[in-house]
């Protein structure tokens, strides 16, 4: 009797321990799973970092450009006729390719105002315009050459907002392609305008912050503060810079 019940609660042990095993076990791999591929990170070395996302394309500044001796040939004014019923108003008349004005011996030409096409002559735009736009431009200038003497640079994320002008435009190309529209109102030479333009005012933030230690802000007293702050320090540039603007003809 003994025996029996022995060999009876060996025999239990034994069917509860096979029940464990089919439950919590390891089990085969079904056959979908063994058709899966399998991925392994490989290790991160100095020679082999991690992979860069796809979206981050870094953007930098362009090389200083080469100096120029000769001034800036006159600026031609020119009447633009106005629009329907409006009287015709000074304009200025500008070849492709022309200096306009020179920053240190850095030529400023009208590339660096508006894009122009590739085979178009010249650009007309009304005085006030030009005024403005060239105003803007020298101003760039002198930020990316005092950017460049006291080593401030774009941040990774800076560099990311600009490069990701470039990728908007093929963006918005792409869309229009898959709608029929295979042209585009950018022109190649928009782009690069562009780019100059953002670096050179992200660059006036990043200098003043760390000429004057402020930043642009919602708040309005601080926002105040930075634009005096960036206003102070264009003004200063540009009056130690060697500036020579294109004389008038009229």
């Amino acid at each position: 009797m003994k025996k029996g019940i022995v060999f009876a609660t060996l025999a239990g042990v034994l069917m509860v321990g096979l029940i464990g095993i089919k439950l919590f076990g390891p089990t085969s791999p079904s056959p979908d799973e063994t058709q899966r591929p399998t991925t392994v990170a490989p290790p991160v070395t100095g020679n082999n970092p991690p992979p860069v996302p796809k979206s981050y394309r870094k953007w930098s500044l362009p090389e200083p450009r080469a100096a120029v001796t000769t001034p800036p040939p006159p600026t031609q004014y020119v009447q633009v006729p106005g629009a329907e019923g409006q009287p015709a108003s000074q304009g200025v008349k500008i070849q492709a390719g022309q200096v306009l004005a020179t920053v240190n011996q850095i030529p400023i030409t009208v590339a660096d105002l508006i894009p122009v096409p590739a085979g178009q002559a010249d650009v007309t735009m009304g005085a006030a315009e030009y005024d403005v736009r060239l105003g803007r431009a020298v101003e760039a200038e002198v930020t990316l050459q005092a950017a460049r003497r006291q080593g401030v640079g774009l941040q990774p994320m800076q560099q990311d907002r600009i490069a990701a002008i470039a990728q908007r435009y093929a963006d918005a190309f792409a869309r229009y392609k898959e709608q029929g529209v295979t042209w585009s109102s950018v022109t190649p030479e928009q782009i690069p305008l562009e780019e100059r333009q953002m670096a050179a005012a992200v660059l006036q933030q990043n200098l003043v912050m760390k000429l004057a230690g402020v930043a642009p802000s919602p708040d309005p007293a601080m926002q105040a503060k930075y634009e005096a702050s960036l206003r102070a320090m264009l003004d200063q540039l540009k009056a130690g810079a060697s500036i020579t603007k294109a004389t008038s003809d009229r």
